[in-house]
């Protein structure tokens, strides 16, 4: 349904699913019991923030065995994205406007 269409998958980094090789990577994405296999082409770099845990971010398009092929990730930290996700910005102390 998806094969020809460029995605965009959110969720976080599958602790222990990373596999570096030079520029490139190997790791899965997990949100809410669902996982999908990443494979990052290199093309561009990855975050610092990218590591176990971590929320992620992957732009690509799915090969034929259902692996997102991706050329471009974004991470956050996790800190700043808890505060973000409850309606505070990054960096505000809570129960301060």
């Amino acid at each position: 349904k998806y094969q020809d269409r460029e995605l965009r998958v959110r969720g976080f980094v599958k602790a222990g699913s990373v596999l570096r090789y030079g520029p490139k990577a190997d790791f899965v994405i997990a949100m809410e019991g669902s996982e999908i296999p990443v494979h990052f082409n290199g093309e561009t770099q990855l975050p610092d923030t990218f590591s176990d845990g971590a929320p992620v971010r992957a732009d690509g398009h799915l090969d034929p065995q259902g692996r997102l092929v991706s050329n471009r990730v974004e991470a956050k930290c996790a800190s700043k994205y808890e505060a973000e996700s409850k309606g505070h910005p990054a960096g505000t102390p809570y129960g301060k406007p």
